[in-house]
């Protein structure tokens, strides 16, 4: 029997370091993005998140959504002004639970920072998962991370001024690999019995 390959949509992809293990394991990654210069990142298509109605029903169905809307608006440092703390732009986070409501995967996992947490946590309830700086909420296995592991974005931040941003969301290789593994060893009932 042939297995069937599994599908993986990576939506506010950047420079795809969320998928990438699931793009070596041979999945099928379909990552959305609305930088135009990412749009050269392999499996990236150039959409705003926020417009899923003209294109999603063009993807084949996902079994897996990785989310990760721009931590720039969730960030404390980012939106602290004078004392307060702005409320940010929740467009995007929303335009991402709309598309997991409509493409019901069976697994999905939105990814952020800490200062996400007050604006998620209604919404979706106490983070999942912590895995180092990355809070993650979801219906997802275990991903087994060592819990002293920590992750340094100092080495990450190199290249465009314009593209900093993104080297310095982009999810470590190693949450990735711990996701897919993750996956791989879930069984379901069916396989128990």
């Amino acid at each position: 029997m042939i297995a069937m390959r599994k599908v993986v949509w990576d939506l506010c992809s950047g420079l795809g370091g969320w998928s990438e293990a699931f793009v070596q394991d041979e999945w099928i990654v379909i990552r959305v993005e609305i930088n135009e210069d990412l749009k050269y990142i392999p499996h990236t298509i150039t959409e705003d998140i926020r417009n899923y109605l003209d294109w999603m029903h063009l993807l084949p169905k996902p079994d897996l959504i990785l989310a990760s809307p721009p931590c720039t608006e969730f960030s404390l440092a980012q939106n602290f002004h004078n004392g307060r703390i702005e409320h940010p732009d929740m467009s995007i986070f929303e335009a991402c639970l709309a598309i997991i409501e409509l493409a019901k995967p069976t697994y999905w996992c939105i990814e952020n920072v800490a200062g996400a947490c007050r604006f998620f946590e209604p919404i979706l309830g106490k983070h999942s998962q912590r895995a180092g700086p990355f809070f993650l909420w979801g219906e997802f296995p275990y991903v087994a991370l060592d819990p002293t592991w920590t992750h340094s974005k100092e080495d990450q931040v190199k290249g465009p001024r314009h593209l900093r941003p993104n080297q310095r969301g982009k999810i470590p290789f190693l949450v990735s690999f711990k996701m897919l593994q993750a996956f791989k060893q879930q069984k379901t009932l069916e396989e128990y019995l």
